[in-house]
């Protein structure tokens, strides 16, 4: 078999189109001859399936062995994942940042070309992110948000069927702002709602962090936290998949219990969090943040090439601030030629996409970006080698997501907390006895005007303080048993 070497070459289709009509013996003889040894397929576990489940899987193994042109199989959790969101079972598919979510959404769009996904995303900038990766896998995917245009062929494609995937922001799918987007119209109507076979929840703990109440605050997107409407408007037996790197017990419970998963007919897949190449450590302040001298580290005097680093900040203020003092550490001729920058939202589009693009680049001139929250999710970024938290976080799980942007490609990188004084002799008297929620505020409720010190949950705190392993603490809060759980 001579695979082309792009995804819409016709010959490639013709292929796909076959492997969906093979029956299990063909597909038995089509792996044994055509899947290298060096590519293999998780065998005990095909083996344990009966007829049904073991087509599909297999089916599922060489489409994206196809479509991939004979680079990937997909691993035995993505087999897993695909063979309930086929049988109509919702799924929870719990593994660390980098372990191949995306290729569980990508796989039941090659399965089955004709019928439409969505995918429910929190970010613009991670929408462009994966309607980009679903095209290079050669299905038609379009994004949508406030930003996307009121063309009429546009939306008629989108009502007829012709995108299998779309990437929805969540305040897409109801009333927003005092008027019903348009997404949320195509929801009233039936040709619209029968091309719909599947939704996924990805980066699934947004549900949590941003669509609930948190100890007194109101959510700040409550879109997220009213899919369960969302999923009333859809035909019975639509079957939902939640994805997040980042799923403690508390997070997890809340969202099967938000979109009603019944434990009977959902499955749950939980892989080890644990990344054998991201070295954890924390740095105990000198002084306050504002003693930008605390990184010095950064760029070293006499100038030395910088490592790829993405520094996180609470504020803007300090998020510029850092920038600038950083870039008048680096020699004359290297200042304000972009090796050092930074990216909130208070940027111009144009601003930020140039800055992001460039920092994707291996061959940019940015090497370290100053950022605030925004960036620390789907920024996939391969050759980042420092993660660094300049402050406490408030959540660990926050603190995940942001460890999650280093070593992408499998390299060796750091995830530094810089921790200000006050977690290391804050008082923990007022925290609450509560085993569900390990991110409480240590201060038990919180308003619009409590300071930092007073909101940060007890996990981050913990971690900071620990004198123990911080692979083992991590391993805690994510409950992750398994045997991966703490290898290097």
């Amino acid at each position: 078999m001579n695979n082309p070497n792009t995804l819409i070459h016709p010959i490639l289709l013709q292929w796909l189109d076959l492997t969906r009509q093979l029956s299990l013996p063909d597909l038995e003889a089509f792996a044994q001859h055509n899947i290298p040894a060096n590519l293999p397929l998780p065998a005990t576990y095909l083996n344990s399936l009966n007829n049904d489940y073991k087509t599909i899987a297999l089916r599922v193994c060489i489409l994206v062995f196809i479509a991939s042109n004979k680079r990937i199989v997909p691993r035995k959790y993505q087999l897993e994942a695909s063979n309930a969101m086929v049988h109509g079972l919702d799924c929870t598919v719990d593994s660390g940042t980098g372990s191949g979510k995306t290729l569980c959404q990508i796989i039941l769009d090659l399965l089955y070309p004709n019928t439409t996904s969505i995918t429910i995303s929190p970010l613009k900038r991670l929408q462009l992110l994966q309607v980009a990766e679903f095209e290079r896998w050669g299905i038609r995917t379009v994004c949508i948000n406030e930003d996307t245009p009121s063309d009429r062929e546009l939306w008629d494609r989108i009502r007829d069927g012709y995108y299998q995937h779309l990437i929805v922001q969540p305040e897409q799918l109801r009333m927003y702002q005092g008027h019903l987007p348009r997404l949320a119209r195509l929801l009233h109507k039936q040709c619209f709602l029968k091309t719909i076979a599947r939704v996924h929840m990805d980066e699934a703990h947004f549900h949590h962090l941003a669509g609930l109440p948190q100890h007194g605050l109101p959510p700040f997107r409550p879109a997220w936290g009213m899919l369960n409407e969302f999923r009333l408007c859809l035909p019975k037996g639509i079957p939902f998949q939640a994805l997040s790197g980042t799923l403690p017990p508390h997070i997890k419970t809340a969202i099967q219990n938000h979109l009603n998963f019944d434990p009977n007919r959902a499955v749950s897949l939980k892989l080890s969090s644990n990344r054998p190449n991201i070295v954890y450590a924390t740095h105990r302040i000198v002084g306050s943040l504002k003693d930008f001298r605390n990184a010095d580290f950064l760029v070293s005097i006499p100038y030395k090439p910088v490592i790829k680093s993405l520094v996180f900040h609470d504020n803007t203020d300090q998020c510029a601030g850092l920038t600038d003092y950083l870039d008048g550490r680096l020699p004359q001729e290297l200042r304000n030629t972009g090796i050092v920058r930074h990216y909130h939202s208070g940027m111009s589009k144009e601003y930020l996409t140039q800055v992001f693009e460039d920092f994707c680049n291996p061959n940019g001139m940015c090497k370290i970006l100053n950022a605030t929250e925004g960036a620390s999710t789907g920024l996939d970024v391969p050759d980042v080698e420092a993660v660094i938290d300049y402050g406490l976080p408030q959540k660990k799980s926050t603190s995940q997501q942001r460890a999650g942007r280093g070593g992408r490609r499998g390299q060796l990188a750091l995830y530094l907390v810089m921790a200000e004084s006050w977690p290391f002799t804050a008082s923990l008297d007022s925290v609450v006895p509560d085993g569900t929620d390990t991110d409480r505020p240590i201060s038990g409720r919180l308003t619009k005007t409590t300071p930092k010190p007073a909101r940060a949950g007890l996990a981050m705190i913990l971690y900071v303080r620990s004198a123990v392993c911080l692979r083992s603490i991590i391993s805690q809060y994510l409950t992750d048993q398994s045997a991966e759980a703490l290898s290097i």
